[in-house]
């Protein structure tokens, strides 16, 4: 393995979002290649709230049930579906 680590922009998810479901076009495509990887992941391009940017954050992603994507970040976990649906615990 090479060193670096993965990007994912995510779009403007917001984290806030909480169980309902938000469709960000392209999203899990960018998060297989990520986990593909095998490297350290950061997301950006989120938000908390309304127009309130946020820094990179740090994710640990590993595959979950049919084809859906799990990143753990701070505690939180977000389910990414292969439909490009985000939900938040």
């Amino acid at each position: 393995m090479k060193g670096g680590y993965q990007m994912v922009d995510c779009k403007g998810l917001d984290l806030t979002g909480g169980s309902t479901a938000q469709t960000i076009a392209g999203i899990h495509e960018e998060f297989s290649k990520a986990l593909a990887s095998n490297k350290p992941v950061y997301l950006y391009g989120c938000k908390n709230g309304t127009n309130k940017p946020t820094t990179p954050i740090q994710a640990f992603l590993n595959a979950g049930a049919t084809g859906t994507i799990v990143a753990t970040i701070a505690g939180a976990k977000l389910f990414v579906s292969s439909e490009n649906a985000v939900v938040i615990e």
